[in-house]
């Protein structure tokens, strides 16, 4: 029986989780796997992504059109894997399911690739919240016993098992690094080892999640007075520009035309700034993007303004950003400076090999349809789906007032 892939998140905007989406749907596609992509909205970038990929994505996220499609004819004679990546749309899509479960076969994994994936009520005080982490945490800790809940890192399994008091044993089975389409190992472009040193990252302006970047600036001015043959350039779009901007506007004069700020590239755009880049900084997939084209890649800790970093990609190459605390970013930075270029070479090779041997997008689907097998017949309970609709009118009810 042939398998219908189906991949759902509500906000589908331009950002890392979303090109995951679009990586999975490009192999279904490339390996005769029908796929679609189900989001409630999308930016006008990713939709033209989707358009000029001619990958299948459509504006279904309300539960009567969700089942309404899932029943359709096209279903008829596949069996079907959700695939959804927080723990409210995980319920929303279960939901459907336990209506369909004796109509089709249809089967649901919660793919964690943030740290509060699988979090839902954590800010509900008093009697409500007791009883709401005792609901979530039952839910939680059946479908992770029943091999439907898995992370892409070790810092977003042990996020949840945390906070749910969960067993970590056989932990790496449940954790699946990020799905990357593997291409041949890059050459160094001519004329590489004579030009400026350009540092490069890329990011969203969400502080202080990604704040280690106004961190990254203050360092700049202090890797200026050790190599002054060295550049900036920072790749960013979002709410909190307007800090980046003010930042560099209090950079000294002969500093600042060294930074170079860049609100917002597409990904073929940024894969060509990477060719010339000799040393990235960032986390989550463009650590991966930078990996790929064997720039050295330095991974910073999250929710931070200072930069502090877990250290090189290729030291630990399942760890693609982390909570601190950290390694200071400017010595880890200053310390690829500083190597010889045959040390330099080495460092782009192991790199890029690092990112081979463990990001493979093959050998990530493989695993997951041998998860899919395993996978037994749970449901939500019909309490839970009510407990968690109240909680969402509640949060709706709040919102309105404010």
């Amino acid at each position: 029986m042939e398998k219908y892939l189906v991949l759902a998140f509500s906000h589908f905007d331009t950002g890392g989780l979303q090109t995951l989406m679009i990586r999975i749907s490009e192999w279904s596609s490339k390996n005769g796997l029908q796929a679609v992509i189900l989001y409630r909205t999308s930016d006008s970038y990713m939709s033209s992504l989707c358009k000029e990929k001619n990958l299948d994505a459509k504006a279904i996220f309300e539960k009567e059109k969700i089942k309404k499609f899932l029943d359709s004819d096209k279903f008829y004679g596949h069996s079907t894997l959700l695939m959804t990546f927080e723990l409210e749309d995980f319920i929303l899509f279960e939901t459907v399911r336990k209506e369909l479960i004796n109509k089709r076969d249809v089967r649901h994994l919660l793919y964690c690739v943030s740290v509060g994936g699988t979090i839902f009520s954590k800010n509900i005080k008093g009697m409500l919240g007791g009883i709401s982490y005792r609901l979530y945490k039952n839910i939680i800790k059946r479908y992770y016993e029943n091999r439907q809940l898995i992370f892409m890192d070790r810092d977003t399994l042990e996020a949840a098992t945390d906070y749910y008091h969960l067993n970590r044993s056989n932990q790496n089975e449940n954790i699946f690094l990020l799905p990357m389409f593997i291409s041949e190992e890059p050459e160094i472009p001519d004329g590489f080892r004579t030009q400026p040193k350009k540092i490069l990252t890329v990011t969203r302006a969400v502080f202080p999640y990604k704040g280690y970047v106004i961190g990254l600036i203050d360092d700049f001015l202090k890797l200026c007075r050790y190599d002054p043959d060295i550049s900036l350039a920072i790749i960013s779009f979002g709410k909190d520009l307007e800090q980046i901007e003010n930042k560099i506007k209090a950079v000294p004069k002969e500093i600042k035309s060294k930074i170079q700020l860049i609100p917002g590239m597409s990904l073929a755009e940024i894969q060509k700034e990477l060719k010339n880049t000799y040393v990235y900084i960032g986390m989550g997939t463009t650590v991966l993007d930078a990996a790929a084209e064997g720039v050295p890649s330095v991974v910073s800790i999250h929710t931070t303004m200072k930069n502090e970093c877990v250290g090189l990609f290729s030291q630990n190459p399942s760890v693609t950003g982390r909570r601190g605390p950290g390694n200071s970013g400017y010595e880890t930075l200053k310390s690829v400076l500083q190597l010889n270029y045959e040390k330099y070479c080495e460092l782009r090779r192991n790199t890029y090999m690092s990112y081979k041997n463990n990001y493979d997008i093959n050998k990530f689907m493989k695993r997951i349809f041998e998860r899919y097998d395993l996978m037994e017949g749970y449901e939500l309970k019909s309490y839970e789906v009510l407990f968690h609709k109240l909680l969402l009118w509640l949060r709706w009810l709040k919102r309105k007032i404010n």
